[in-house]
């Protein structure tokens, strides 16, 4: 799951500094920026995601460190899988593959 974390840390990392360097920065570096964050956000599972998202919207999510929020991303997300797919689940790949749809 390290890669995951790794992932989530500097998808929040990308989206802070967007948000707070925004007036600061060349639109050539916004775009920049924009295209790095698409890039991580396109290797992280959509089901981490759509827990990552939900978390960062929350009050505590907002004020959290990007680390934390990565940890807490991946327990909700575990937490939420089924508890046969919890079982067999050993690594990121396994997580990537799986989908909380039909």
């Amino acid at each position: 799951m390290k890669p995951v974390i790794d992932l989530l840390v500097s998808l929040r990392r990308h989206e802070l500094t967007a948000r707070t360097a925004h007036d600061q920065m060349s639109p050539c570096e916004e775009s920049a920026l924009s295209t790095l964050s698409a890039l991580v956000r396109g290797t992280i599972p959509g089901y981490v995601l759509s827990h990552y998202d939900r978390l960062k919207r929350s009050k505590r999510g907002a004020e959290a460190c990007p680390m934390l929020l990565a940890m807490a991303t991946l327990v909700e997300a575990y937490r939420a899988l089924p508890a046969r797919k919890r079982r067999s689940l050993t690594s990121f790949f396994d997580l990537a593959k799986y989908s909380a749809g039909p």
